[in-house]
């Protein structure tokens, strides 16, 4: 087994179960969980969304899962894929996974502590209608996201 990471070791002052749930990843993974997330999104950053992709896609296919989501991967992690779609330039696919997350906040038995991940997929759904060249259909998405995000995260923040 892979070494704890430092961040493992700095602890989080809000939520400890975090940090206890990203060393039980870790040991199940062998990989820091934020190390690969910064990863993820330096490769976006740098254009290099299918490559993302593919990563994405070939890290569920290692622990058995299908490369096909729904609504019973959960929200988070439908709203991730629709923005690795979206920077893969795969906007139709972004549109669904996005839909889909949409729809597992709808069947969630509290919603109410998936305000976060509702915003980013309302954002994403957007981006996706948008990229796809219907921007009348886009703009209420993308300010109902906008709205959204502010109601649960201080405005001054990233809605990334």
């Amino acid at each position: 087994m892979p070494p704890p990471t430092l961040a493992v070791f700095t602890k989080n002052r809000v939520n400890p179960a975090y940090d206890a749930a990203r060393l039980i990843a870790e040991r199940r993974t062998g990989q820091d969980a934020l190390a690969a997330d910064a990863r993820t999104r330096l490769l976006v950053a740098r254009g290099r969304g299918g490559e993302a992709l593919e990563q994405f896609i070939a890290a569920r296919r290692v622990r058995g899962k299908s490369e096909q989501l729904g609504v019973e991967d959960g929200a988070v992690l439908l709203t991730r894929a629709a923005w690795l779609h979206l920077a893969a330039g795969n906007a139709k696919v972004a549109e669904q996974q996005a839909l889909l997350a949409l729809e597992a906040i709808g069947r969630s038995a509290h919603p109410e502590f998936l305000r976060h991940a509702e915003a980013q997929a309302t954002q994403r759904l957007g981006q996706a209608v948008l990229a796809q060249g219907r921007a009348a259909e886009a703009l209420p998405l993308l300010e109902r996201a906008l709205d959204r995000q502010r109601a649960v995260v201080d405005p001054a923040t990233s809605l990334d």
